[in-house]
């Protein structure tokens, strides 16, 4: 026996399925160590209540691993369609074409805004000598003139796209620069009053205004101590890079996937269409993103740095959103910040209800947003403006799921899909020199897209047929209500001979069996007669047929029977 009063060397713990461990006691009254063998630990491993690593509920769950792989697997994936894009294109990219940005008229036009913003500041100091009416008559044509001007200026010398909508950004922020300016100097002039004082701008202080990354005119702003030129000269490499990046990715991709998309347009092919957006998503949406930190994040620094401006929240999380609205309040705060200065607080306190100011601001930066792009494109057919107001609609339905996962999500599905139509559209009007509002082109054209998602759906039927013809979409005579489909057509075709109205049809039709060889030639030319007047009356004959042929019709031969674009 050991004495359990004895006191114990430190011994080895028990390892769950090993050997027996051999434990020291020193016998107090022996005086001497003796070596004892511990009982055999138990093979059994121990249990308790846990959650797999997977679940959500595990308060360890890390998926770093799983995210690179993600990472991984689009590189790879993305590598593919690199390499798969230079052997069928081959390289794109054309340095020299970045130099039509800086075409004269571009130039000439984007220069000739400094002219609008001088005028301001000397409409500003007639304050005080002209009578009110006429002092704000005048700020409002010259800050109208500030946008328009170069608007008309473009149409007039027909700039190309991608110069003049950067000539007409620069005049949108003259804009919204000039009627903040005059807003504010009357609110401050009032401020500055109810402290016994007046209130002047100065030139100086205008033109800091002028270069600051603000639209909001303020009599003071924060600054910071000093200019950190390395870190100035960082971020400009940076913004180059960016826009090297950008004009790559639409030469390399958006571009060939934009033209070869235009041809299932005018087909009406509606999967091949939805392909085509497909293509045009991904480059675009990097675009998109390479466009935001490059002006948002890099250029309004930049200009943040060299006037020493302070405040440089130009944007909050935006990519966490989880509805539209969020995300429309947090993307550009620079013009958020004007529409609620100038627009949305003035309205809410002449006692507008919020949703209809909010209404307002959506209908003034769609309207931006159409002349902004129509011009350069030439097109005046609203689909900027249209699909800005859409964003109200949006707005509505998400707001149920801010929060949610889903809510992100869908935000997200919302940005990818929604510009490339955009895109498309205005690239295919440009291109085929569709200018002006809408034409019997579009009509069509928007006609074989509906008949071509009918056929993908497998839902066209005769009402729907109708309704197209109504709105004009096709016409009787388009061969698009008139050719059959040869398949569903093959097993009809004698059912609809049989309702011929003319009696000689069935009287050629026996006899081209029992009549002689010159016999059966007369009957085939009878025959071809008959196919003339079979089309002229086909649409009441389809009325008459059921099964599958009643459902479909015979509509789509020449969608199907139009060759694949490579």
């Amino acid at each position: 026996m050991v004495d359990e009063t004895a006191t114990p060397v430190p011994a080895t713990k028990y390892k769950a399925g090993g050997s027996a461990a051999v434990v020291g006691h020193a016998s107090s009254k022996e005086g001497k160590h003796a070596a004892v063998k511990a009982p055999a630990a138990s093979s059994h491993i121990a249990f308790e209540q846990r959650p797999s690593m997977l679940s959500s509920e595990h308060p360890d769950n890390s998926y770093r691993g799983f995210v690179n792989v993600i990472i991984i697997l689009l590189i790879l994936a993305n590598m593919r369609i690199v390499i798969q894009n230079l052997i069928k294109y081959g390289v794109l990219v054309r340095p020299s074409s970045i130099l039509y940005l800086a075409k004269v008229p571009n130039v000439v036009l984007t220069m000739s805004i400094w002219l609008y913003i001088f005028v301001a500041y000397l409409v500003e100091m007639t304050h005080g000598y002209v009578p009110k009416p006429v002092f704000f008559a005048m700020h409002w044509l010259n800050a109208l003139g500030s946008f328009f001007g170069p608007w008309y200026g473009m149409w007039f010398l027909q700039t190309d796209p991608g110069g003049g909508i950067i000539a007409l950004v620069f005049a949108a922020t003259a804009f919204m620069k000039i009627t903040s300016f005059f807003f504010m100097c009357e609110q401050l002039r009032c401020e500055y009053a109810a402290k016994d004082k007046k209130y002047k701008a100065t030139l100086n202080h205008w033109l800091y205004f002028i270069a600051a990354p603000t639209l909001v005119y303020r009599d003071s702003y924060p600054r910071t101590e000093k200019i950190r030129w390395g870190w100035l000269m960082r971020r400009v490499a940076e913004f180059i890079v960016l826009w090297a990046g950008i004009f790559i990715v639409a030469s390399q991709y958006v571009v060939p996937s934009v033209d070869n998309t235009f041809r299932p347009m005018e087909q009406g092919k509606f999967l091949l269409i939805l392909e085509g957006l497909m293509k045009i998503a991904v480059p675009n949406f990097i675009i998109w993103l390479l466009g935001f930190y490059a002006i948002f994040h890099v250029y309004l620094n930049i200009l943040g740095e060299l006037t020493r401006f302070g405040d440089r929240q130009f944007y909050r999380d935006w990519w966490n959103s989880t509805t539209l609205g969020y995300f429309w309040r947090s993307w550009n705060l620079p013009v958020h910040g004007w529409m609620v200065a100038h627009v949305y607080l003035p309205l809410v306190h002449r006692g507008w209800r919020k949703s209809s100011a909010s209404l307002l601001i959506f209908f003034i930066s769609a309207v931006l947003h159409e002349l902004v792009v129509s011009i350069p494109f030439w097109n005046f057919k609203l689909l900027a403006f249209g699909g800005m107001m859409g964003q109200v609609a949006l707005i509505e339905l998400t707001k149920p799921l801010k929060g949610t996962q889903t809510g992100n999500v869908i935000f997200w599905l919302s940005i990818m899909m929604g510009q490339p139509m955009i895109v498309l559209l205005y690239a295919r009007d440009y291109n085929q020199g569709m200018y002006g509002p809408w034409t019997e082109a579009d009509t069509k054209t928007v006609g074989k897209i509906l008949l071509g998602f009918s056929q993908a759906l497998g839902v066209m039927n005769l009402p729907n047929m109708s309704s197209l013809q109504a709105l004009g979409f096709i016409t009787q005579t388009s061969p698009l209500s008139q050719t059959p489909l040869a398949l569903l057509d093959a097993g009809a075709n004698k059912s609809e001979n049989k309702e011929s109205d003319s009696d000689s049809d069935s009287a050629s039709a026996s006899e081209s069996t029992s009549a002689s060889e010159s016999a059966s030639a007369s009957a085939r030319a009878r025959k071809s007669g008959r196919e003339v007047d079979k089309r002229a009356g086909k649409s009441e004959k389809l009325k008459k047929n059921s099964g599958l042929k009643s459902r479909f019709g015979n509509l789509f031969a020449p969608l199907a029977s139009q060759p694949l674009v490579k």
